[in-house]
């Protein structure tokens, strides 16, 4: 038996469900994904990316190596950089995009917090 993602392998029947549990555990949290993004969306948000070493804390900045979803990203738009978990998130807002000069697909997205208060 092998799950949906094709990531978790078993031909032990008695492990089957370690397979039925992990698949159960990926769809919901696809769920609570695909939640998340929706909410996020509807609140205006362009794009958002897992708060990690992409980004740059101290000089305010990120680059979007995986996000989790990107609806293209303007100066102006609001981005969540994080995960719904607690109090992961870290909301901003684009000020300045910057190309590479030797790598233009390499883009810097620079932000200023957001007041979540």
């Amino acid at each position: 038996m092998t799950s949906e993602d094709g990531l978790l392998t078993t031909s032990n029947p008695d492990n089957f469900h370690h397979v039925v549990s992990y698949n159960q555990i990926c769809r919901e949290h696809e769920n609570e994904k695909t939640a998340w993004i929706k909410e996020l969306r509807e609140q205006g948000f362009k794009a958002a990316h897992p708060n990690d070493g992409w980004v740059d804390r101290k000089n305010d900045s990120f680059q979007l190596g995986y996000p989790q979803f990107d609806d293209g990203i303007a100066v102006g738009d609001k981005v969540m950089l994080g995960f719904k978990k607690g109090d992961c998130e870290l909301p901003v807002k684009v000020i300045r995009i910057e190309s590479s000069k030797f790598f233009p697909e390499l883009i810097t997205y620079h932000f200023k917090r957001l007041n979540t208060k």
